[in-house]
């Protein structure tokens, strides 16, 4: 795995998903880079800090935002920063085919609660997948992820993605 030098600290891929890597910086922070260089305007990322955000303060279970920046890896990339979380990615979950298993059944539930509270707060996820939300068992916790794909109901910015 390709690892980069940032200011001393060892920058490693840690996460893929269909449109992004996702970097693990440095003091518990990580950076989500898009894949291809058309998706990976610094508007696109600022719209999704903008999402990130306001869940964050709404009191919805996301990583906590930082801000975009430029990131040396190949090149200067837009990246979004923010903390780093622990737990396993939703897809990554065994389940036991026609039924869930326990464990995935509370990750389930616990990310459909997550839903419920940012609807209330006139935030949907147009994206809801088992890739978007990282659970973490000894917590008791799930995490919502990428932000690409949400919008706030009534804000003619996002209504169109």
């Amino acid at each position: 795995m390709k690892t980069y030098n940032l200011q001393g600290y060892a920058l490693e891929k840690i996460n893929e998903g269909t449109f992004s890597y996702i970097w693990r910086v440095a003091f518990g922070r990580v950076a989500k880079v898009k894949k291809r260089p058309d998706d990976a305007s610094p508007r696109e990322l600022l719209q999704e800090l903008r999402a990130q955000r306001a869940l964050f303060k709404g009191g919805i279970s996301v990583p906590k935002p930082f801000k975009v920046s430029l990131l040396r890896l190949d090149e200067l990339v837009p990246a979004l920063i923010m903390k780093e979380i622990q737990g396993e990615s939703m897809n990554k979950m065994p389940d036991a085919g026609e039924t869930y298993t326990p464990e995935m059944a509370r990750a389930i539930e616990l990310r459909s609660a997550e839903l419920e509270k940012a609807g209330r707060l006139g935030w949907v996820n147009k994206d809801i997948c088992n890739f978007n939300a990282i659970y973490n068992p000894r917590e008791d916790k799930i995490t919502l992820v990428d932000f690409r794909f949400w919008i706030k109901i009534g804000d003619r910015k996002h209504e169109t993605r």
